[in-house]
């Protein structure tokens, strides 16, 4: 998996469209309800799959709708927060090892 450049989609011109998520890269994701928001996240999570399966990328998730979006891909995660008081512990101690 080249972190430098995720394939998440593709462009209107036909090329992929990829994200880079090495060296603290981070990305948002705004839209309104149905726009596709969470197929990025899920593209993001398929084009980190192999990484995921071989143990060399570690993804940790934190779904502010209580699971709705995230819940599907749980075996995927080393954490997964889906209770607002649940989610702080989690995000604390990755922004301590930072």
């Amino acid at each position: 998996v080249d972190l430098d450049a995720v394939p998440v989609g593709v462009t209107e011109e036909g090329k992929p469209w990829c994200l880079a998520v090495s060296g603290g890269a981070h990305t948002l994701v705004a839209g309104c309800t149905g726009s596709g928001k969470g197929s990025v996240v899920s593209s993001l999570l398929r084009g980190l799959a192999p990484g995921i399966r071989d143990g060399l990328v570690d993804v940790r998730a934190v779904d502010p709708k209580g699971g709705m979006e995230l819940a599907p891909a749980a075996p995927l995660f080393s954490q997964f927060a889906y209770r607002p008081e649940a989610a702080w512990p989690p995000a604390s101690r990755y922004l301590a090892a930072q």
